[in-house]
C-alpha cells in the first residue's frame, strides 16, 4: 500500500480539496451530527477566492494518497496575532494512519514560527479528542454555530503553552 504524502497545496488542487472536505464531513463527521446538520455543512460556502488566498498567502497543505487528495490542513496567523487552524479534514482512506497528527503539527509549526499571541481552533465534536491530544484545551462549547440554518455544536479550543 502506498504511503500518504503531505505536501503544499497547489492552485490546481482546489476542486480536489473541496471534494475531500465534503467526503470527510459526510463520511466521518456524520457519526456525531444529524443528517440535516451534515447536509447543510457538506455544502462548503468557500469561494474560489477563499481557496486561492489560502493556497497562495496562508499555510495550506494537502494529504495525497495514490495521486488523490484525501485531506487538507489550513492554518494562518490573523492580523491580531492569533494563530488558528482554520480547517483540518481527512477522508476515511487516510484517517487513523497518523497523517492527521503529522499535518496538524506542520500547521502548528508554521503558526509558531510567526510567534502568535495564542493558537486556537474551532473543533467539531468528532475532532475534539484529536485536538486535546495535540495539547488544546476547551475554552467553551459553541452551541449556536449556524451553518445554512442548522445549529452545529463545536468547541472553541486554545493550545496550552
Amino acid at each position: 500500500m502506498a504511503k500518504p504524502l503531505i505536501r503544499k497545496s497547489k492552485l490546481e488542487d482546489k476542486q480536489a480539496v473541496k471534494d475531500a472536505h465534503i467526503r470527510s464531513i459526510r463520511q466521518i463527521c456524520s457519526k456525531d451530527y444529524t443528517p440535516a446538520q451534515i447536509k447543510a455543512w457538506a455544502q462548503p460556502a468557500y469561494t474560489d477566492d477563499v481557496r486561492v488566498r489560502a493556497i497562495n498567502q496562508q499555510h495550506h497543505q494537502v494529504v495525497e494518497l495514490n495521486q488523490i487528495i484525501e485531506g487538507f490542513c489550513h492554518s494562518t496567523v490573523h492580523d491580531d496575532g492569533t494563530g488558528e487552524i482554520l480547517g483540518l479534514y481527512l477522508t476515511p482512506e487516510v484517517s487513523g494512519l497518523g497523517v492527521g497528527r503529522a499535518i496538524a503539527e506542520q500547521g502548528l509549526d508554521y503558526i509558531k514560527s510567526l510567534t502568535p499571541s495564542k493558537v486556537v481552533v474551532e473543533s467539531t465534536i468528532t475532532a475534539k479528542g484529536f485536538y486535546q491530544a495535540l495539547g488544546f484545551k476547551v475554552l467553551h462549547e459553541i452551541c449556536d454555530h449556524e451553518i445554512r440554518g442548522e445549529l452545529v455544536k463545536c468547541y472553541r479550543m486554545e493550545l496550552l503553552r
